[in-house]
């Protein structure tokens, strides 16, 4: 669920000047720490198509590292919050391949069980949706 690595680095060596550095940056959902984000993970893992061979933290440090000029990579990892409503929830949750689109299997359970878990857990009307985002950067 990545890029092309050996492309990427060949692009990157074309576009950028000599020195220069490239970041890369990505979103990682947490999936535990609240009612709300367990919950959810678990109506993933209930209801989602191909949510099991799927893996947020599919990229590590170390595999990133040997990208990077001399494996001389930075990071920084920030706590990344959204909040939603119902309808954006839902809207989010419809945005993900892995979950099942209308007129799939699921479908439905999945968008009431969404609707349920909001209900459970909303405070003021709204969810917290929580990432860690997470940024390499380097020499190219």
């Amino acid at each position: 669920h990545w890029f092309d690595r050996p492309a990427a680095q060949a692009e990157f060596h074309r576009i950028l000047k000599p020195g220069g550095k490239a970041v890369l940056i990505w979103n990682s959902r947490l999936t535990s720490g609240t009612p709300f984000l367990e919950g959810y993970e678990q109506l993933l893992k209930l209801y989602s198509k191909d949510y099991g061979q799927m893996t947020h933290k599919n990229i590590s440090g170390a595999q990133l590292q040997p990208f990077f000029r001399d494996g001389n990579m930075h990071t920084a990892v920030f706590g990344n919050r959204q909040l939603f409503n119902v309808e954006e929830l839902i809207g989010r949750a419809m945005s993900s391949s892995y979950v099942p689109a209308e007129g799939e299997p699921n479908h439905d359970r999945m968008k009431q069980g969404l609707q349920e878990l909001f209900e459970q857990t909303q405070v003021d009307g709204k969810v917290s949706f929580d990432y860690e985002t997470e940024l390499f950067w380097g020499e190219v």
